[in-house]
């Protein structure tokens, strides 16, 4: 059996932060359907190049949609950060331009909130974001992880982020909710390297309820032991886009 578990390492602050979430999920009913839990495991795979760090992070994000306003906390454990941003509009492997700098300090957890622009908010929600923090090692970035919506908008990848005791073997699920538009292609990586030909040669409609989905069988030799960031990106047939990623942690002797 397939068995995940989120990453710990810094569990306390995600659990405050869990909490903070749960609370404003728990307000009135027409508030609740505007906010919006958003998700980065931040990591040096994911730079763009690549950087050889054992640093990571965990960024949370709550957006909420009536105010476009967003309410964020990193756990980190960067040595001698000098600066952090949220950056957009792009997609895994590619570098986008800084919306929000972070002022103050830069040691975790790092706390703030900020308003969007109607066009931020909707990157945002489209997966189109990342969190970025440099050091002193690594100006350019020593660590960085792309936001991923909890919800089913606009794309949600199952199994989520977390330990998986194997590597093949079980079906990775993809949830695309895009009203009065269809699927016409799509683009897998792991670790920054294009996997799409693997993936796709194996897709299949799926069979979960709340949108149109796919699945696949995870290739075997598509998985390596420790850490593999994968990210989707999905075409649509207006000519848009919807991204979103996973990082899942193989454990050393998977099958």
């Amino acid at each position: 059996m397939l068995r995940t578990r989120r990453l710990t390492a810094f569990a306390p602050v995600v659990v405050l932060l869990a909490m903070a979430a749960t609370a404003l999920v728990e307000a009135p009913a027409h508030a609740a359907l505007d906010v919006v839990v958003l998700e980065a495991i931040l990591t040096g795979a994911q730079e763009v190049p690549t950087v050889p760090t054992v640093a990571e992070g965990v960024a949370t994000v709550v957006f909420d949609a009536a105010t476009r306003k967003i309410n964020f906390i990193v756990a980190h454990n960067v040595t001698n950060p000098v600066a952090a941003h949220f950056h957009g509009n792009g997609f895994p492997g590619v570098d986008a331009a800084i919306l929000i700098g972070i002022t103050g300090s830069l040691a975790s957890p790092i706390v703030g909130e900020a308003t969007l622009t109607d066009q931020q908010a909707a990157d945002l929600l489209a997966g189109r974001w990342y969190f970025n923090i440099h050091s002193a090692a690594y100006s350019g970035g020593e660590v960085r992880g792309q936001l991923a919506t909890f919800s089913d908008e606009p794309l949600s990848v199952f199994p989520r982020s977390g330990i998986l005791t194997q590597r093949t073997g079980f079906d990775v699920i993809v949830v695309v909710s895009a009203p009065g538009r269809t699927i016409t292609g799509a683009t897998v990586k792991l670790n920054s390297g294009d996997v799409s030909a693997a993936f796709l040669a194996c897709v299949r409609p799926g069979t979960i309820a709340g949108g149109q989905t796919l699945r696949c069988s995870v290739p075997a030799g598509v998985l390596a032991p420790g850490r593999n960031f994968v990210s989707f990106v999905i075409t649509l047939s207006d000519g848009s886009s919807v991204g979103n990623s996973v990082t899942w942690d193989v454990a050393a002797g998977a099958e």
